[in-house]
């Protein structure tokens, strides 16, 4: 089975350790395909029509389309097709787009700012609404038009409020990373659970037909015996009545097969109409040579999630810090040139100037 089958192998071990506070995706037992459900990510799950949240783990995203003929499914090619298109990976994937997207917008404060301005302006002025009257001057004078361009670049100097704001999104981003890891983690399990239980239905369904196999024997020997005389009527009509039980229960037997392979297709993308048939069957063996201090240990070194936790620790501690940091004076570096140019029909041609100038706001 390959690196699938020693990451699900790791993952259930891992995950027998006791739950932390805050921990994303605890696990509790279903019936359709062994799907984790609860915990952090169930937040960002679908709406059913009942106004219950459902686990993105247990859905994908379709890839392709059904062929005719079956399809051989092994546990690394599961795991391969749910990391692939399992929705709860994809969902959690984009969050790292956007806290990327909001490390850069917390980094914009501390960088250089530009900014420039053009304005063009044509306009008259009537004199004797100023209150002004020469003879020989016309009382309208224009029109002329003004030309100015202004340019200014302003650079933070200190600014302990955007310093820390930047340093808690720089952690929220990592938390979003480890938190993509951790997702990664739980299709590896999730898949794995909804495999196994699949072959544990085919083994079920296997065991309940050798049952019912039985039962007809022994319903045909109570019928041949009551009709030689040898029985009564009751021991017919018991046997009979396990027999149908039994049949009853391959039935459901049968039920619970085909909707578990639902569930696995839906968890992994696979089309719902395709046929598909587990190539791996696991044997059990039973798990020894654990200690429980170590695996809880091991669980808090290497856990994704409990990573995540720690680094949104860090950022919040930060975003409290640039809160206090608000009373805290600011300095920045303040850089201007700018430059006009007038011209008037009725006016003499005004010449062009320019300013430089710099200084330092508090």
């Amino acid at each position: 089975m390959g690196r699938g089958a020693a990451a699900l192998c790791l993952a259930v071990v891992v995950s027998s350790s006791p739950p932390c506070q805050g921990q994303q995706g605890a696990l509790t037992p279903q019936s359709n395909g062994g799907a984790p459900t609860g915990g952090a990510y169930s937040s960002s799950g679908a709406v059913s029509q009942s106004g219950t949240q459902q686990n993105p783990f247990q859905g994908g995203v379709t890839e392709g389309k059904a062929t005719g003929g079956v399809l051989s499914l092994s546990l690394d090619d599961a795991i391969q097709r749910g990391l692939r298109n399992n929705l709860g990976y994809i969902l959690q994937s984009v969050s790292v787009k956007q806290a990327a997207g909001q490390r850069l917008q917390q980094l914009q404060p501390l960088l250089p700012t530009i900014n420039g301005e053009a304005k063009i302006q044509v306009s008259q002025i009537n004199l004797e609404a100023e209150g002004i009257h020469i003879p020989g001057i016309p009382v309208i004078v224009g029109p002329f038009q003004t030309v100015d361009f202004r340019a200014s670049l302003t650079q933070a100097v200190l600014n302990l409020p955007a310093l820390r704001n930047y340093f808690a999104a720089k952690h929220e981003f990592e938390a979003a990373k480890l938190s993509v890891d951790d997702a990664s983690d739980m299709v590896v399990l999730a898949v794995g659970n909804a495999y196994l239980t699949v072959v544990a239905d085919a083994a079920r369904v296997v065991s309940v037909e050798a049952q019912v196999g039985t039962s007809k024997v022994s319903l045909d020997q109570a019928v041949s015996q009551h009709a030689a005389g040898t029985a009564p009527k009751l021991d017919e009509l018991r046997a009979r009545v396990d027999f149908q039980t039994q049949q009853q229960q391959l039935i459901q037997a049968q039920n619970d097969f085909e909707k578990d392979k639902i569930a696995l297709a839906r968890a992994i993308g696979l089309p719902l109409d395709q046929q598909f048939t587990l190539s791996d069957t696991v044997p059990y063996s039973e798990l020894v040579g654990i200690d429980q201090q170590a695996a809880i240990q091991q669980a808090l070194d290497a856990r994704s999630d409990v990573k995540a936790l720690r680094e949104q620790v860090k950022a919040a501690e930060l975003s409290e810090s640039s809160a206090r940091a608000e009373r805290y004076p600011r300095c920045r570096y303040c850089r201007r040139l700018w430059g006009y140019r007038d011209h008037a029909r009725t006016l003499p041609r005004n010449r062009g100037s320019g300013r430089t100038g710099q200084r330092s706001d508090f």
